[in-house]
């Protein structure tokens, strides 16, 4: 609502008190939120840090996302800090991290209290816990710049957060079970939006722009941290071990 950053036209629009956003936005939103949620769950963790490795899994996403978006015109942010991501400000990152951890931490609280599939609660739970969220990240947006101020500015703030969250969850990963039963529409997200970026940057030659030229590593680097973080609770039984060989050290 304060126009942070505005989107292009699409067909498809929708209009919110003058605001439009293209439906395809919600789509992709939910797909992230279901992916990332999904393989944080499996994660041996205590229930209520798994929203933090459920946000990193999102953010690697937005990563390659947000910088080809803008370049294309699918939304064009304005007025971002001068310590930007390829002039996408920090507190971008900051908000999908916040949205996908407190979503995550409101349904996985109340499914803690209300069995998944009793009272119909499959189908309200999600919608509760996105509103929740929501008003929670809006609640907390007033207090934002003054957090920012203190710590010298978006980048440090988003580089605390995400180093808190990276050691949070790689910790428990290394003791986490990897023998889940591998989900292929889990795993082709990132495959999917990683490469889709990717090709979109060759295909339209904005790596030749000096902004850009990095994303040539970046992009793939994300693809690579990407599926390896959503893929490793399934690692075993998506590279297993020729019989006989010595179990790995623990």
């Amino acid at each position: 609502a304060n126009a942070s950053y505005s989107y292009g036209d699409f067909a498809g629009m929708l209009s919110v008190r003058g605001h439009a956003v293209p439906l395809w936005v919600g789509i992709g939103w939910g797909v992230i939120l279901y992916g990332a949620t999904w393989t944080a769950q499996q994660l041996e963790q205590p229930w209520f840090l798994r929203p933090l490795s459920a946000a990193l899994l999102a953010v690697n996403i937005d990563l390659s996302l947000d910088p080809m978006a803008q370049e294309l015109g699918f939304w064009t942010w304005k007025g971002a800090d001068a310590a930007s991501y390829y002039s996408v400000p920090f507190d971008n990152f900051l908000g999908w991290f916040a949205i996908v951890a407190s979503y995550a931490l409101f349904v996985r609280g109340i499914f803690r209290r209300i069995q998944p599939g009793r009272y119909g609660s499959d189908y309200w739970v999600p919608p509760l816990g996105a509103v929740c969220a929501l008003g929670l990240v809006y609640l907390a947006h007033g207090s934002v710049a003054s957090i920012y101020a203190h710590f010298g500015g978006q980048a440090m703030v988003f580089a605390i957060v995400f180093s808190i969250a990276c050691a949070s969850a790689w910790g428990y990963a290394l003791h986490s079970r990897r023998d889940h039963p591998g989900a292929l529409s889990i795993l082709a997200l990132p495959i999917y939006y990683h490469c889709m970026l990717l090709l979109m940057l060759l295909c339209t030659r904005a790596f030749e722009k000096q902004a850009l030229s990095t994303l040539l590593v970046v992009i793939p680097l994300n693809l690579f941290v990407g599926f390896f973080a959503y893929a490793w609770v399934s690692m075993e039984r998506l590279f297993p071990m020729p019989k006989g060989s010595p179990p790995p050290a623990q």
